[in-house]
């Protein structure tokens, strides 16, 4: 009796209809111009943005399970996103070289700041301890006091130390051979970008087992290098929040990659160039992992590659470290600024905000534990919940400037191109279940 299954043609491989390709990218696009959009006197529009980017992630991979299409169209999507990448690779290119005509102009405090710490260094001095803050000056306030030219913030000295972590300045001392003064900034972060989007493109296609090809690896970046301010934000401004992104990128490959402990190094990096979101790039993997090997390894690097880091220039003078990094913010952000909805809101619905902080981003973290089970070495969710977590935290503080954003921009664009392309593997998987439980309508036929 020849069976009814070998009766019927073979399926072909599904794939995310190549509508909903495009469709999804233009949609993450515009959220997150709309946040980029968004600065000062903006912070009671930008949360809501900030809010969709999360709310997309977790929505994305249901909607491609209902939007399928078969082999051929991913073709044409393919060589759109290989054109677009091109042109975005030249444009930026463009703008970083019409930047690199006045190097000492446009610079915001986060560059300076970094290139200031790192003069202080290779001269012997402790950033820390001499100025290499250059942007803010503290005012008597609350916490602060300022006699006779002395700052003290919360009783401890402030001598406008470096306000970032040590990896921050220490990761761009490389690039000063290539070019002087906030110019060696500029030239690192560009490395960073484009090894960003390197790196995404890699872990779309790990992620997705190459069944999609390099599509998902090409959308991602695509959609990394797709906006606007890039430019502006990474080479007149000169920020350098991206290295963190670039730890975390790093992170989430070699894990992906079967290194735990090493894995967990890049983290501690990432963990020891500020002070977040380093906490939310390790804590879904190490919950979704379980107590195996696995999550010690990864524990054992995070810890180990932010104390060598970080611990030096804490004991070389405690007071001056804490009042430049922990302290420093705690006073700066008190009072917020508009680019939040908090500095809008009034003082009792202040404190409900914070509290919900709180209890929003570590709700979202603990969402790993419902990954226990699955694949551990996985790192599609953790990724996610990384992103969603940080950008939770950020909508709810008292200021929600743009370059937190760049931090874990990266992570996002990731989840959104596998989360796209797992959803029609879902999908698929779902209806040829169905088919196999569904009586053949094909009758038996005898040999």
């Amino acid at each position: 009796m020849v069976s009814s299954a070998r009766l019927q043609p073979a399926p072909e491989r599904p794939v995310v209809h190549p509508a909903l390709w495009i469709g999804a990218l233009v949609a993450w696009l515009f959220i997150v111009h709309q946040i980029c959009s968004a600065g000062f006197d903006h912070g009671k529009t930008s949360w809501c943005w900030m809010l969709a980017s999360i709310a997309m992630l977790f929505v994305v991979q249901r909607v491609a399970r209902r939007f399928r299409g078969l082999p051929g169209g991913e073709a044409a999507v393919l060589t759109a996103g290989l054109i677009a990448l091109s042109a975005q690779v030249f444009v930026h290119g463009q703008g970083y070289l019409e930047c690199s005509k006045t190097p000492n102009k446009g610079a915001n405090d986060v560059g300076l700041n970094t290139h200031a710490a790192g003069t202080a260094f290779l001269d012997g001095k402790n950033p820390y301890s001499v100025r290499a803050q250059l942007w803010h000056t503290v005012k008597p306030g609350p916490h602060a006091t300022v006699v006779e030219g002395q700052t003290r913030l919360y009783g401890l000295e402030y001598d406008y130390g470096f306000p970032y972590f040590p990896a921050m300045f220490l990761t761009y001392l490389p690039f000063r051979v290539f070019a002087e003064g906030v110019q060696s900034i500029r030239i690192g972060t560009a490395f960073c970008v484009c090894l960003n989007a390197v790196l995404i493109a890699w872990l779309a296609t790990a992620l997705t087992k190459r069944r999609a090809g390099w599509l998902p690896g090409v959308l991602g970046a695509v959609a990394y290098l797709g906006i606007r301010s890039l430019v502006f934000e990474y080479f007149i401004e000169a920020t350098t929040d991206v290295l963190v992104c670039t730890y975390g990128l790093l992170g989430f490959t070699v894990w992906q990659l079967g290194r735990p402990f090493v894995a967990g190094l890049f983290f501690g990096l990432a963990q020891a160039s500020k002070l977040m979101p380093g906490p939310l790039f390790v804590l879904p993997l190490a919950l979704s992992s379980g107590r195996g090997d696995a999550t010690r390894r990864l524990i054992a690097g995070y810890v180990l590659g932010s104390c060598v880091v970080v611990l030096p220039w804490f004991a070389a003078n405690p007071a001056t470290f804490i009042s430049s990094t922990l302290l420093f913010y705690a006073n700066v952000h008190g009072d917020g600024d508009s680019t939040a909805i908090w500095f809008h809101l009034p003082r009792v619905l202040k404190r409900v905000v914070s509290v919900l902080q709180i209890v929003g981003t570590g709700g979202i973290v603990f969402l790993a534990l419902k990954l226990r089970g699955e694949d551990r070495k996985d790192a599609l969710w953790p990724i996610t919940l990384s992103y969603a977590a940080f950008m939770f935290f950020t909508c709810t503080a008292p200021m929600s400037h743009l370059n937190y954003l760049w931090t874990d921009y990266g992570l996002a664009c990731l989840a959104l191109v596998v989360h796209l392309a797992r959803g029609s593997e879902a999908g698929a998987a779902a209806d040829a279940t169905g088919a196999a439980e569904a009586p053949s309508p094909l009758p038996a036929q005898d040999p």
